[in-house]
């Protein structure tokens, strides 16, 4: 009798173990210092119900915390709803494609987007969060909203170099740290910063004057509202430049350029190749099909970009064969542009 007790002690505590030592587990509270300088009391591993707020947030988390553990999202990135911001719908967010259908059975913690000025305490204590991940970067009202929330609220940052910025990195390796990922965090801290050391390596020979301030791919755009193709025997998505979508998306692009500089040099990789498409929605007859030509829009974008951005940028576009050979594309762009006939393009497009 006595082995038996025996020995069922000894496979209880050898279960025991297996269970466990799979099991992660909380490390101590510590204080970090996140990305505007705060000190936040954290506790790493220990947090399952996450809210992300303000423009960024949620798309920085995504690339080092779980998805599984967002308790409520900003409905700006919930697209089952009819009523929420649009501004970015016509712009390439991977982690929208990514997640976008878990983001749909999650409740709302706020409006959120660029126009948002505040969270909205009531509808994130709403989804009962243990840590909230926000892009708020103001010292006094991140302050005020851990404290109404009960909860640390601990502030990312990009900075203006984008994924290049140091302060990303800083975010990333913050990320890992809260949520025991720091080897996540390494690793694509380390593959970015061996992609940046590629990308001198290949453009080492080039002079100052030929060396693009900005490299854009308009063909990127989101596909809302796109056509079909043929390409090389095969279907493929293309803009239509008759399509507000593309024109909003286009020239948001555009205006944040010359926002931030008056001169530069723009390389334009893709997608101001004229197609023919047959979505009537884009010349005012929708649910019909009416094919059309769009190079007409293309070059009242291109004489409406050359007035945005001034004469001090130099756009260069990259066009295909036979593209190339055709007047009105070897133009584009031009200091004396080319003007659409009888369709000016609105200043106040969006």
């Amino acid at each position: 009798m006595k082995r038996a007790i025996t020995l069922i002690l000894t496979l209880t505590i050898l279960l025991s173990l297996c269970v466990f030592s799979g099991t992660a587990y909380a490390a101590d509270e510590i204080t970090i210092t996140d990305m505007i300088g705060r000190e936040v009391t954290v506790t790493p591993g220990s947090y399952q119900r996450v809210v992300c707020i303000g423009a960024g947030a949620l798309r920085m988390y995504s690339y080092i915390g779980d998805v599984n553990l967002l308790c409520g999202v900003e409905d700006i990135d919930n697209t089952s709803l009819a009523e929420r911001p649009k501004m970015f719908d016509s712009v390439a967010r991977p982690y929208m494609l990514a997640y976008g259908d878990s983001f749909k059975a999650l409740p709302s913690c706020g409006v959120g987007g660029p126009q948002a000025q505040t969270a909205e305490a009531e509808k994130i204590l709403a989804c009962n969060p243990d840590i909230v991940i926000s892009e708020y970067e103001d010292v006094e009202k991140e302050d005020a909203l851990q404290e109404q929330l009960g909860v640390p609220v601990v502030t990312l940052k990009a900075g203006p170099g984008g994924v290049f910025d140091e302060n990303f990195f800083g975010t990333m390796r913050m990320l890992g740290t809260i949520f025991q990922n720091e080897e996540k965090a390494e690793a694509l801290v380390s593959f970015i910063e061996d992609e940046r050391a590629e990308i001198s390596r290949r453009t080492a020979d080039v002079t100052e004057e030929d060396k693009p301030s900005v490299s854009v791919d308009l063909s990127k755009l989101s596909a809302v509202d796109s056509m079909h193709v043929a390409q090389d025997g095969v279907l493929q998505e293309a803009l239509c430049w008759e399509c507000n979508n593309t024109k909003l998306g286009a020239k948001r692009i555009i205006r944040q350029l010359a926002a931030k500089s008056a001169e530069g040099f723009l390389l334009i990789e893709g997608g101001m190749t004229p197609s023919v498409c047959d979505n009537g929605k884009h010349v005012d007859r929708p649910g019909k099909t009416v094919p059309h030509w769009d190079l007409n829009g293309i070059t009242a974008f291109a004489a409406w970009a050359r007035r945005c951005l001034g004469d001090g940028w130099r756009v260069v576009v990259k066009q295909p064969k036979p593209w190339d050979a055709l007047p009105s594309l070897q133009g584009l762009f031009a200091q004396n542009g080319f003007e659409a006939a009888n369709e000016p393009m609105e200043e106040d497009a969006e």
